[in-house]
């Protein structure tokens, strides 16, 4: 089974925007454009209201399986139904 096996949720995390967008490319490519992922970074300006239905939406959504996170959106996130988190930042990273 996949990332789109039912019921399963994953966060992709960085405080890097270029890497949230190098994810977000690779994922449209392997799913040719198929893919359901959200992206939860500074381009929601819509303050609080905004961060609740988006989330909402990812967590209710059973086609919506993979949500790319940077900082912004991080503080105060409720991940009890989130399967897998991958924090894919460099600093994280010694290699």
């Amino acid at each position: 089974a996949g990332p789109a096996e039912q019921g399963t949720k994953c966060i992709v995390y960085s405080s890097f925007i270029e890497v949230i967008d190098s994810v977000a490319n690779s994922i449209s490519e392997a799913l040719f454009d198929q893919g359901c992922y959200m992206r939860f970074t500074t381009n929601l300006r819509g303050g609080m209201s905004e961060r609740i239905k988006a989330l909402a939406q990812f967590r209710d959504d059973p086609d919506t399986t993979v949500l790319l996170l940077d900082g912004v959106g991080a503080l105060g996130l409720d991940l009890s139904f989130v399967s897998h988190v991958f924090i894919v930042d460099p600093i994280w990273d010694p290699a």
